[in-house]
């Protein structure tokens, strides 16, 4: 991959800028593919995704790797999913590999059914050690507040196994009706121990059934 004058991604140390692989800021073509690619090339350095729009159209799977995903901001980096199942499944595979997600809105995109889930980590077992495992700060959940129950999500973030987790500021918009309710926006699965949630805040437009 040849250095950019726009990101220097080849400099030792510096985040790998998803640009770089072929990410479309303006959210018209698939960005799944490039920010998957990101990540392999990251090998667990900072893969940051500039502020804009990026459109998924199928889930960016992440497995066996450490996650540092770092955005410009809610409402500035945003990733749209237009799938129904699940936005990021991040599968770290091995209990010492962390996950950091940070500044980013995750928008549901899909126009026919529910998005699924737009934040799922999952451990193979709880760790044996103490260190943190997951960080999710400054994030942004986002279904469709003003028009009809579509599009939205399922369920915003799920953890399993997590150990000593960091869930902050994370901004849950959408509809309290039979497609959203207050269970859907964290979820905890099996053995997750220590999980702190701090100033997570809920904006629902309460809909009819």
């Amino acid at each position: 991959m040849p250095l950019t004058k726009a990101t220097y991604s080849m400099i030792q140390g510096a985040p790998i800028n998803i640009l770089d692989f072929g990410a479309d800021p303006t959210g018209s073509l698939d960005s799944t593919a490039a920010i998957q690619a990101a990540f392999t090339e990251a090998q667990g350095r900072c893969v940051y995704a500039p502020a804009g729009t990026y459109r998924l159209n199928s889930t960016v799977q992440l497995f066996d790797m450490y996650v540092n995903l770092i955005g410009d901001g809610i409402g500035a980096t945003i990733f749209v999913y237009k799938g129904s199942s699940v936005a990021f499944e991040i599968r770290p595979g091995d209990v010492l590999r962390r996950v950091t997600i940070n500044g980013c809105s995750f928008y549901a995109g899909n126009e026919t059914v529910s998005s699924g889930t737009a934040i799922y980590v999952a451990y193979p077992t709880q760790p044996s050690w103490s260190g943190p495992t997951v960080f999710i700060t400054d994030v942004q959940i986002y279904s469709n507040l003003t028009g009809p129950t579509i599009p939205y999500w399922q369920r915003g973030i799920y953890l399993s196994n997590a150990w000593n987790a960091n869930v902050s500021n994370v901004w849950f918009n959408g509809k309290a009706n039979d497609y959203l309710t207050t269970s859907s926006f964290i979820e905890l699965g099996e053995n997750c121990t220590d999980v702190l949630i701090d100033r997570c805040h809920a904006l629902i437009i309460v809909t009819g059934k």
